[in-house]
């Protein structure tokens, strides 16, 4: 999105300049008001599934029809009663120009997603050519806000947008006269040869990043597919082809689940996930504490995973549920939204059976403790943080910037190669890592398709790497569809009863709920077949961060206890998982001693 000062403030000059009668104060307030909401939709991350679906970031909110129902209520309540016939149709087109400017704006923008124009009747996605896009898309965070690319953002915006639209607005306004008119097209001209200078050769965020081009497999072994464990690779394009791997999907031995991300804004494994979200933000704010004085029974359901875990070991004091809370409510700064444990949900789905079974434990003060099947999801989730082996292709990027996909991304090839033989050949599934940015997002693969785009081709101008070009035979075009295993779902979803089991003891499996992207690339061969480089040709071109591979253990201290969370121990939460899966028609149980210090 464009920053939300300049959608207020191009808005605020737009409406102004319009001709007629002035605007009021009140219609001038509602009308940048009206510019700013379409970002709100930030507020529905919880609804979203996937990126591209209508409750994702330029979704539904900023669809025209969205606009025009916003439109009509802002103007009803800034027009008064005995003005409705006169102006108020005035005052709805006003707010609505004021809405489809956000729209306008965020269409010029380059690096973020498309803009949903036909939602909801489409969840289809537009953005404009290329050389159209002026301004790079604004950082996430406060901490990229308050820095060098928060003030590179507004200087970009006044450039490109404000400038030019000062600029012909002060136009539009001159009074008829040879002088007026040669200082404004004097200074109209400064801007544009200033505007076209920083466009040609200014910096990434003036200029736009430069064409990726196709570049050779990395030597380094941290970067090559061959760091991922399995059988030898092939890497012959026709190899693979004979055994149809292409246009085809590839689905592994077994599918992991989906689940929630556990934000540490609702408190991770400490959060009590059945509350409302506005009361689990507001101990992100205000912070938060275990029990002081004993639950009563009917209130034990809804504790949190920890709290129902301390309760069950009998632990003084809450020992896990405090330390997790020192890491999600009451962290002091405050965590990223992004923070939470969506690599330990997705490492949980690729080594245990996804838990649907409430499970029963008598504490030692004679108190049923039900976990529910979320809470072992979660606890699970804390312990795989930490597996105790763990294989990644690339590193993760630490950086922010405009153009980060270019040096942060998998290689092309690389990732091809991974999936096409990891999932392909050997039919496992592993860990994806989609954001080539400092934001991180977790998922495991549920399944993939590469579809040939168009076949093996002679070089004819494509952008080739210098000490490449002269070993590439033939290029390949391809598409690679991932689909990923949710770790974005809302607490919700896992909350649903199954009725064929006895005592409410049973719910609906979640099982996978696909989070799909798409990378299309370029792959070079050389004269062998050999699949030797690649690159990103997508909008935009970027590829995965990081793929990994993961045990089916957490790592565990020699107590027992487990490396991401100390206070938690590994026996009891197995023994949890264990039971989460029984398909035993009473309601599964565990014995409290499971809880106990001892290996």
């Amino acid at each position: 999105m464009a920053s939300l000062f300049t959608h207020a403030a191009w808005t605020a000059l737009v409406v102004r300049a319009r001709p007629g009668a002035a605007l009021s104060r009140r219609l001038l307030v509602a009308a940048g008001l009206c510019a700013c909401v379409p970002d709100l939709d930030f507020a529905l991350a919880p609804l979203s599934q996937q990126p591209g679906d209508l409750w994702a970031h330029r979704g539904l909110l900023h669809s025209p029809l969205f606009l025009l129902a916003l439109a009509v209520v802002g103007a009803a309540l800034v027009t008064p009663p005995g003005e409705w016939r006169r102006s108020l149709p005035r005052h709805m087109f006003v707010l609505w120009l004021a809405g489809c400017g956000h729209v306008l704006l965020d269409l010029l923008t380059w690096g973020g997603p498309g803009t949903a124009l036909l939602a909801p009747f489409s969840e289809a996605r537009f953005q404009l050519p290329r050389p159209l896009r002026l301004v790079p898309v604004v950082p996430v965070g406060m901490d990229e806000w308050l820095g060098r690319l928060g003030v590179q953002v507004l200087a970009v915006e006044a450039l490109f947008i404000l400038l030019p639209t000062l600029l012909l607005l002060r136009g539009a306004a001159l009074t008829p006269g040879p002088s007026a008119r040669t200082r404004w097209g004097v200074l109209f001209g400064a801007w544009a040869l200033l505007a076209a200078a920083l466009r040609m050769f200014g910096p990434t965020g003036f200029s736009l990043p430069p064409e990726r081009v196709i570049s050779a497999l990395p030597s380094d072994p941290e970067e090559r597919p061959e760091v991922l464990p399995g059988p030898a690779l092939i890497t012959r394009f026709d190899a693979l082809q004979a055994r149809g791997l292409f246009n085809r999907p590839l689905v592994p031995g077994r599918v992991p689940w989906s689940s929630e991300f556990y934000p540490y804004w609702f408190g991770g494994q400490a959060g009590r996930w059945r509350d409302p979200v506005p009361s689990l933000i507001g101990r992100t704010l205000f912070g938060a504490a275990p029990p002081s004085a004993p639950v009563p029974g009917d209130g034990l359901f809804s504790l949190s995973p920890t709290e129902k875990y301390d309760l069950a070991s009998g632990a003084a004091g809450f020992p896990a549920t405090s330390a997790a809370l020192a890491e999600t409510h009451n962290r002091r700064p405050r965590p990223r939204f992004w923070f939470g444990l969506c690599n330990g949900a997705a490492a949980a789905a690729l080594a245990v059976e996804e838990p649907f079974r409430t499970v029963d434990v008598v504490a030692r003060d004679g108190r049923r403790i039900r976990f529910h099947p979320n809470d072992v999801k979660a606890l699970l989730a804390a312990a795989y943080y930490q597996p105790a082996e763990v294989h990644t292709l690339s590193d993760l990027c630490a950086r922010t910037g405009f153009d980060v996909g270019a040096r942060c991304s998998v290689h092309p090839a690389a990732f091809a190669l991974a999936v096409l033989n990891r999932l392909g050949v050997s039919g496992q599934s592993f860990l994806v890592e989609v954001h080539p940015t400092a934001q991180s997002q977790y998922y495991a693969v549920a399944g993939a398709t590469v579809r040939l785009t168009r076949e093996p081709y002679a070089p004819s101008g494509e952008p080739l790497e210098s000490g490449l070009a002269p070993r590439v035979a033939k290029l390949v075009d391809v598409d690679i569809e991932l689909r990923l295993s949710s770790t974005l779902l809302p607490a919700r979803a896992t909350d649903v009863l199954d009725p064929k089991w006895a005592e409410g003891s049973g719910y609906e499996k979640v099982g996978a709920i696909a989070v799909v992207q798409h990378y299309p690339l370029t792959l070079a061969l050389d004269a062998s077949g050999e699949i030797i480089g690649g690159r990103y040709t997508g909008d935009p071109a970027d590829g995965p961060d990081q793929l990994g591979v993961t045990s089916a253990m957490p790592a565990l201290r020699a107590e027992g206890t487990v490396e991401a969370s100390p206070p938690l121990r590994w026996r009891p939460i197995e023994a949890l998982a264990r039971a989460s899966v029984s398909i035993d028609p009473q309601p599964p149980t565990v014995d409290a001693k499971v809880f106990d210090a001892s290996p």
